[in-house]
């Protein structure tokens, strides 16, 4: 198999630093006065502040949620500030220290009071609290997030703990579940496949990244199946035009094309189908396409054109239909990849030719397995799409095919993976990062690998003494996703034209939506290899 390569350079890990360099003499015993200092000096005139910023700093570290959460505390003291006023709020966060001073303000003629003076001090230093309230709570939303950011400063990006999702990410996830299940799966320029686990966002492939090819691929074929046709019910959604090639043998997939096509109300060509119309390609087929379109009862008539008894591509993407060709089966045997190779020049010929013509064409065609089907007529659909605007899904659930498609395409739909050594190819599309050797070394090995090492690790930049270098989704998650789980990534094309970073959304996870009314396109025709 050929061997994926990371895409693009990896970005310097950003070490810890500090305020007071390491070896600075006496550092320990420096910040330790300079903390004693400021829990005195809190303790003394800001006892309230103190108590606030503790606990805010505490809910941080326990949580793990991003700093932005401090908003909250002190958006809730700048509204107590502005109602009582601002300069009551100044008053009361004076009065407690004034109090304190006041206590402690015993003088050279007054030593013998010191005793009395130090036991007026607590009540005087409670007495200021109420007053602190409004401007403790801004103060200790601030204190905190020093405290969060010179935690951060201290140690290693790649010690980091993983912020956990707060009440933005819930809300994000509710929103976008819900709009999946209500069925809107549309965006302005793409379609929503899932939601995102760890933000909550939902993960959007936008058609200007589908239009570079897309890769779906796993190890259960229903769900490769699933990706592959929500993706064509969004274009059929936007009325583009929807060529797919199925050489699964799905017996569900007919009907569940037609009832997308009659809710979008699309015209639906069934190549096979009783009394319906014969495919009539546009470029001239080989021998052995010849051959094998004689073979099925839907090839070329030999019929004159206009007749009524033929059907081309350019019909279909005229009507903005939708054409299905049913390949697959029991006895397709090798001349189902050869009518998928002729179906996919025919279909990049057609879009080539509408580009050159000044038209703007839009499309997707679906390609339900890739596994049988001619490389080189595979990677020119993958070229043909991007320029033209027509968006190739290549679908397959064989490791071969995967891995060297996985070089060609533009984004990818990886579900869960059976094959390690697949996933040690698709792993570095993911992009790089950097991780402890000891991390990355206490993995388990996905079984099957055979290289010594763990299949996430690469070696291929100068990283920090004691890191290496592995993907940003690797191979041992992609192994172990759940079903219904998938990871998208998008932009490989420009990262392996100019080193940049690609787009990944990992793990997303799957939302079900309403399904449109049952249909069953009528004759649907029996396996052709069975005829």
């Amino acid at each position: 198999m050929p061997s994926a390569v990371p895409l693009a350079p990896v970005r310097s890990p950003r070490r810890a630093r500090y305020l007071v360099p390491l070896g600075t003499p006496r550092r320990g015993e420096l910040l330790a006065a300079v903390a004693v200092a400021a829990v005195v000096a809190g303790v003394l005139f800001a006892p309230l502040t103190l108590i606030l910023a503790a606990a805010f700093d505490a809910v941080s570290k326990a949580s793990r949620w991003r700093p932005l959460w401090l908003a909250v505390p002190a958006a809730c003291g700048v509204i107590w500030m502005l109602a009582i006023g601002p300069g009551e709020a100044v008053a009361g966060l004076r009065r407690g220290p004034a109090a304190a001073v006041s206590a402690m303000a015993t003088g050279p003629a007054a030593v013998s009071r010191l005793p009395a003076a130090v036991s007026r001090l607590p009540a005087a230093i409670v007495h200021g609290l109420p007053g602190q309230v409004p401007l403790a709570l801004i103060l200790a939303a601030g204190v905190a997030a020093v405290a969060w950011w010179l935690r951060w400063l201290h140690t290693d990006e790649w010690d980091l703990p993983a912020a956990r999702p707060g009440l933005v990410s819930i809300w994000q996830r509710g929103r976008a579940t819900a709009s999946l299940r209500a069925g809107r799966m549309l965006t302005r320029d793409g379609v929503r496949l899932g939601v995102e686990a760890a933000t909550g966002r939902a993960a959007v492939l936008c058609w200007r990244d589908a239009g570079g090819g897309v890769l779906v691929t796993g190890a259960a074929p229903p769900a490769v199946l699933a990706s592959g046709l929500l993706l064509a019910d969004a274009a059929i959604r936007r009325r583009k035009p929807v060529i797919v090639v199925d050489l699964t043998g799905d017996r569900d997939l007919p009907g569940a094309l037609a009832a997308r096509c009659g809710a979008a109300r699309a015209p639906l060509h069934v190549f096979g189908a009783a009394g319906g119309r014969r495919y009539e390609p546009r470029v001239r087929p080989g021998a052995e396409q010849q051959a094998a379109l004689a073979a099925v009862p839907w090839g070329p008539s030999g019929g004159s054109p206009g007749t009524g008894t033929g059907a081309s591509l350019a019909d279909v993407v005229r009507q903005r239909g939708v054409a299905l060709f049913t390949l697959g089966g029991p006895g397709s045997g090798p001349a189902a990849g050869l009518i998928a190779g002729l179906i996919a020049a025919d279909m990049a010929g057609l879009y080539a030719s509408m580009y050159r013509s000044g038209i703007a064409p839009d499309g997707l065609c679906w390609l339900t397995e890739c596994d049988g089907v001619d490389p080189g007529d595979v990677a020119g659909r993958i070229a043909a799409g991007s320029p033209t605007g027509l968006a190739p899904v290549l679908a397959t659930t064989v490791p071969e095919p995967a891995a060297r498609i996985g070089d060609q395409v533009n984004a990818a739909i990886v579900h869960r993976l059976a094959d390690p050594r697949l996933a040690a190819e698709l792993a570095p599309l993911t992009g790089t990062t950097i991780a402890p050797l000891g991390q990355v070394l206490a993995q388990p090995e996905p079984a099957g690998t055979g290289d010594g090492l763990p299949a996430a690790a690469t070696a291929s930049h100068a990283v920090p003494l004691g890191t290496m270098e592995v993907p940003v989704v690797q191979a041992a998650t992609l192994c172990a996703l759940r079903s219904g789980d998938f990871v998208l990534v998008a932009g490989l094309a420009a990262a392996r034209a100019g080193g940049a970073a690609v787009a990944v959304r990992a793990p997303c996870r799957t939302v079900s939506g309403p399904l449109p009314a049952r249909l069953e396109p009528a004759g649907l025709p029996a396996p052709w290899g069975l005829s």
